[in-house]
């Protein structure tokens, strides 16, 4: 018997501190091969390493991959059209709409005619031995009419194999396996930070430590920054909703088991050293540029007119919002008057 909170979003278990006692399901048989597509959305996941790592380790789990690029500029896209034909692209970042997305996500798996859906995040993998267990708790949900399937998410931190379980880091249960059912899809899709992530005709759900989520979103100080700048910028504020991100002043971690990590995978690093809180601002802000560099370069070339640098300037300025672009000119030959 094991005891976890009643939520299976983490969002909500801050609000409910509850807990409920369950039994791990009887895992039957397959009797044939379901048919498994993952969603996932992106932004920018590349440069923060952790692509490559989410198509070597779930693609081979699944039928197909579908994603949503929310805007990135890191070469995220491109490099996912090389992994999968199903790559929505979203003309620009739009964070607080991340459910909207995931309904642009469920529509398009949809149309492959999947048995089951699996949400995860680039950050994420699936424990060892998930692609026999997968299929098993397909065959679990259709013997028994469950909607949904919950797993436990492992988040480590700053490190490979370090987790962090004090301040709600452990308490992370999210239904990730989707059982494909006929109306299925999100009812509400207003934007907001930490709404339920699963659709809303999923009813009957079933708990399961068969299969983990490996979490590297707080594996090192660049993703932490990332996240901490990002959601601090959307209006987060206080311990629980922000500054837990990278406040260590509670630290408790415990190693993860090498028998949890899919072959390959696993790095022994060493334990990593409580930080002071001003060491972790101080690491934030190395980020911070890398954060919130700008998403588009104008680029204008100029000779020896100045009435010309002067008039593009002005209208650029005047019906071109800069908060995300950077602006510069190219003087050919230019005149003193120019530079």
């Amino acid at each position: 018997m094991v005891t976890i909170p009643v939520s299976p979003g983490l969002a909500i278990c801050r609000k409910r501190r509850s807990q409920l006692s369950w039994k791990e399901p009887h895992l039957p048989v397959p009797s044939r091969r379901y048919s498994i597509v993952c969603i996932c959305q992106v932004y920018n996941e590349l440069s923060k390493g952790n692509l490559e790592r989410f198509v070597k380790y779930v693609k081979p789990l699944v039928n197909a991959l579908v994603v949503y690029d929310d805007g990135s500029t890191d070469g995220s896209y491109e490099y996912m059209l090389q992994q999968t034909p199903y790559v929505i692209r979203g003309i620009k970042n739009d964070f607080v709409n991340e459910r909207s997305h995931k309904q642009r996500l469920l529509e398009e798996a949809l149309q492959l005619s999947p048995d089951f859906i699996l949400w995860l995040d680039a950050d994420e993998v699936l424990t060892a031995h998930a692609a026999e267990y997968l299929q098993a708790l397909c065959a679990m949900c259709e013997e028994e009419q469950v909607d949904g399937v919950v797993f436990h998410e492992i988040n480590l931190w700053r490190s490979n194999n370090w987790r962090r379980v004090d301040s709600l880091y452990d308490a992370g249960w999210f239904v990730r396996l989707w059982r494909v059912t006929p109306g299925m899809r999100y009812e509400e899709t207003l934007p907001g930070l930490h709404q339920r992530p699963y659709p809303d005709n999923i009813k009957r759900i079933q708990w399961t430590d068969a299969v983990k989520v490996l979490h590297y979103g707080f594996s090192t100080k660049q993703r932490l920054a990332h996240k901490y700048l990002t959601y601090q910028a959307h209006g987060q504020r206080g311990y629980e909703m922000l500054d837990r991100l990278i406040s260590e002043e509670q630290l408790v971690l415990e190693k993860v088991p090498r028998s949890l990590f899919p072959p390959g995978l696993y790095q022994d690093d060493e334990k990593p050293v409580p930080l002071t809180w001003e060491e972790s601002l101080a690491y934030v802000e190395e980020y911070r540029s890398e954060v919130f560099r700008p998403h588009f370069s104008i680029i204008c070339l100029i000779y020896k007119s100045v009435k010309w640098l002067k008039f593009v300037y002005e209208q650029v300025l005047k019906y071109t919002e800069m908060d995300d672009k950077e602006f510069f000119f190219v003087a050919n030959d230019a005149t003193e008057e120019v530079l």
